[in-house]
């Protein structure tokens, strides 16, 4: 649908400026909001897709001029009403005033650990084989749908390129409505800068398999200087056209901050860096276009802190482990700890 919420390419809305350092919460109430949100949630009176379109459906103005955590509490207003959990009598009294619908079940705080270990998966089988593959050149849809879509309007009629089938996944457009799962392949498709975002865009494109639906990389607003050495002159980290560090996703900027940070306790030299570095970008079967660049600093920063005994190679695995445990059991939409990992 075009809504508020689909602001990707839209003009007049001002910079975008990320808040340094910005806590998880502004507010006590905010905690409350996601509190009562995932409790109602736990119904089982709505989808997870119906209520990101109630948060699309609130009206421009009430959208655009509340906070993030607004949006979530009008939306779920909005919900409960929809499904005869309370009216709006109610709401402006604060108070219960009938007896309204039951619950199928209601989420008690035993239960919350298990419950957000537990997640949501959304993954379903499909007995069709996939209709494409890697390398397909594929073309979305140009519609402006009434209904919940999870294509945004700056990406629809563009070409782009699969790049992966990520598996069978709930269809989001008609579980919204009540139409049923309706599961359906999720691909990959990676598109141009140039496609998106027309003639003239800057992009330097690292495709990655773990973030679907990139085309422009982030820039470090500021970067610690990397000493030259002979061993990364043609081993440049990738750069914009300003001569900036560019990274696909964020854990690569995390790999970058903590390789400079090592380096400045005194863990090992640039030398010993650049060393170890090299060694894994000049490996037989790296990929021609550059691509796994980062996939080689972590393979080097893997090798340097376990062969000066900062970590053993077990101790990496079973990181790298727990890490991904933690991944699968935190909701959508929630930082991932370490702490959610159900084997920690």
């Amino acid at each position: 649908m075009n809504g508020p919420h689909d602001l990707g390419g839209q003009h007049g809305m001002g910079p975008i400026a990320p808040e340094r350092n910005e806590p998880i919460f502004h507010a006590e109430w905010e905690k409350r909001a996601l509190g009562i949100t995932l409790s109602c949630g736990a119904f089982g009176a709505w989808t997870l897709d119906e209520s990101r379109h109630a948060r699309e459906s609130l009206a421009p103005a009430t959208y655009l001029s509340a906070s993030y955590y607004e949006i979530w509490t009008r939306a779920l207003e909005t919900l409960l009403k929809r499904h005869g959990f309370v009216t709006q009598a109610e709401l402006d009294a604060g108070h219960m005033l009938d007896k309204g619908r039951e619950p199928k079940r209601v989420l008690t705080a035993d239960m919350v650990a298990g419950v957000l270990a537990k997640g949501g998966p959304c993954d379903r089988p499909v007995e069709a084989p996939p209709r494409f593959a890697a390398g397909d050149s594929v073309r979305t849809k140009n519609f402006n749908p009434e209904s919940h879509t999870r294509l945004p309007r700056y990406a629809r009629a563009r070409t782009g390129m699969v790049e992966a089938v990520q598996g069978s996944f709930v269809f989001p457009d008609d579980n919204a409505h009540g139409k049923g799962e309706n599961p359906q392949w999720l691909y990959m498709v990676v598109f141009d800068a140039g496609e998106i975002w027309g003639e003239g865009a800057r992009t330097r494109r690292l495709p990655s398999p773990s973030m679907p639906g990139r085309a422009i990389l982030n820039t470090l607003r500021s970067t610690p200087a990397l000493p030259r050495s002979p061993l990364l002159a043609s081993a440049e980290l990738p750069k914009s056209r300003e001569g900036d560090p560019v990274f696909a996703e964020p854990w690569q900027v995390v790999a970058f901050a903590m390789t400079v940070r090592l380096h400045e306790q005194g863990v090992f030299s640039w030398s010993e860096w650049a060393e170890a570095l090299s060694a894994e970008l000049y490996k037989p079967g790296r990929r021609a276009d550059g691509t796994d660049y980062y996939d080689c600093w972590v393979a080097a920063l893997s090798r340097l802190v376990t062969e000066l005994s900062i970590a053993s190679g077990p101790e990496l695995e079973a990181l790298v482990g727990s890490w991904q445990r933690a991944a699968e059991a935190t909701p959508h939409g929630t930082p991932i700890a370490l702490a959610n990992d159900p084997l920690r």
